[in-house]
């Protein structure tokens, strides 16, 4: 087990958006989430409204507050920025198995499927997938059933795909592609159209499940910068890591 960093900064790291529920909330316990405050100076803030605002709950992971999502209509939206690569970081769980779910969900185009890059969990493993402009998807899968234990997971996409789960390397996926932004937002539990909203009910995989954190970097992390963000998560959420 790696030495464990305390704390890391998301500026210093180029992070789009940090969201961690140990910060920013003044909120009683099972209190439905309006805005997930963004950690950086950017305020890309994750927003949700109505009754599929996910649910700020406290002294779970870890003793810490999470974010809960309640695998039926519950997601969150962050404004999209244009890149061609992204790191995603994160500490998640999951009591649901045996079905699709999508934790992010990065980049669309004039459909609801091409050119995404997706954290998702498939038959109880975390995975990531890229999906590209024929709809042909490429990925890497977890090689054990964690999803019910919080987890420390990243996630990469550039000219490959790579995956850790905590801090174990998962492979490697070759790509043939480039992310595309267009108009929609960033889904967090679940994937989104172009204009932001979901898609129809068939098509939809709600996150069931606690995100303690997510942290988004429009860059592909060296693996210095990657493990010091996953040392501090593991860190704060009280995750063995290595």
């Amino acid at each position: 087990m790696r030495a464990r960093q305390r704390h890391f900064n998301p500026a210093g790291v180029g992070a789009y958006s940090a969201l961690d529920a140990r910060f920013g909330f003044s909120l009683a316990d099972n209190t439905a989430i309006d805005t997930w405050d963004d950690r950086t100076s950017g305020n890309k803030d994750a927003t949700g409204t109505g009754t599929a605002r996910p649910l700020y709950r406290t002294g779970v992971m870890g003793g810490n507050p999470v974010v809960r999502f309640d695998g039926s209509n519950d997601y969150l939206k962050i404004n999209t920025v244009t890149a061609s690569k992204v790191t995603l970081l994160s500490a998640l769980s999951s009591t649901q198995t045996g079905n699709t779910q999508i934790c992010l969900q990065w980049g669309t185009n004039t459909t609801t499927t091409d050119n995404q890059f997706h954290l998702w969990i498939t038959s109880s493993k975390y995975a990531c997938f890229y999906r590209d402009n024929t709809s042909t998807d490429r990925g890497i899968t977890a090689t054990s059933n964690k999803t019910s234990n919080p987890t420390i997971i990243a996630t990469l996409f550039d000219s490959t795909q790579r995956f850790w789960e905590n801090g174990v390397a998962g492979g490697t996926a070759a790509t043939s592609g480039t992310l595309n932004q267009s108009t929609a937002a960033i889904g967090l539990g679940v994937k989104l159209k172009p204009d932001g909203t979901p898609p129809g009910v068939a098509e939809v995989n709600y996150f069931n499940g606690d995100m303690g954190a997510m942290i988004i970097v429009p860059s592909a992390l060296g693996d210095p910068a990657r493990r010091r963000i996953e040392s501090s998560l593991a860190y704060s959420f009280k995750i063995a890591c290595s």
